[in-house]
């Protein structure tokens, strides 16, 4: 217990930190979720569970590291995922978190929806809290959810949900601007060179002359952070019965 209460400490340092940087520079250093990792991977040794996910779990993170424009990088997370099923078909609740590992590292492909940066966060917390002793009491039904289903499903569906503050912000946004309210103005709005000259970190431009348009750039360990503390606390909070 003491290991993983060490990790959930290294955890929330980590990602607060991480918010802040990323909310200032946009920039996650990718070495710093391996303490995280390292001390999870102990936690599961010590407590003598899960050697099989210990290892498939260390390679899921250490192929974060493969450069994501290649295509070895999907072809090496399902060749992990197929070694999951093998090794840990006898135990639901490690398999179903291999999964969820192996869907967040595919996300990290070409880095088109997150950076390679907020993919070892997610996969980091993943990783390294498939159960935890929650502040709030377990209702009979999260009880046997947690037999089937590890802690990184509630942590998806609340990062998902902390998540949608940025259509709101940037509807809000757009509407201080004067910019009309469409599809485009749930991540970006139109170009406009004197906005973009002092925010080049906050977006990044796409198309060309008059149908540029620059699309923000979320700090997105922001709602990983929030998600994962809500998740720590409450854990399947959506499940009352």
């Amino acid at each position: 217990m003491i290991i993983l209460f060490i990790a959930f400490l290294v955890a929330a340092l980590t990602l607060v930190f991480t918010s802040y940087t990323d909310v200032r520079k946009r920039t996650i250093n990718s070495f710093i979720f391996i303490p995280l990792v390292a001390v999870a991977a102990l936690n599961y040794a010590y407590t003598g569970q899960g050697y099989a996910f210990i290892a498939v779990g260390l390679l899921f993170f250490a192929g974060t590291f493969i450069r994501t424009d290649l295509y070895l990088y999907p072809i090496f997370g399902v060749a992990l995922l197929l070694a999951s099923v093998l090794l840990l078909m006898h135990s639901p609740v490690f398999l179903t978190a291999s999964i969820m590992v192996f869907l967040i590292y595919e996300l990290g492909f070409t880095e088109r929806l997150f950076g390679i940066g907020d993919i070892k966060a997610m996969m980091a917390i993943f990783f390294s809290f498939v159960q935890f002793p929650f502040i709030w009491a377990f209702t009979a039904r999260q009880a046997f959810l947690l037999q089937i289903l590890p802690l990184s499903f509630a942590m998806l569906i609340n990062i998902a949900l902390v998540s949608l503050y940025l259509p709101v912000y940037m509807i809000i946004l757009n509407l201080r601007r004067g910019n009309g309210i469409g599809v485009t103005s749930l991540f970006g709005m139109k170009y406009d060179e004197s906005v973009y000259a002092v925010n080049r970190k906050r977006y990044s431009v796409r198309g060309e002359n008059d149908s540029r348009i620059m699309i923000y750039r979320s700090p997105f360990m922001v709602p990983i952070t929030v998600g994962f503390f809500i998740t720590v606390i409450f854990g399947f909070w959506m499940i009352y019965a």
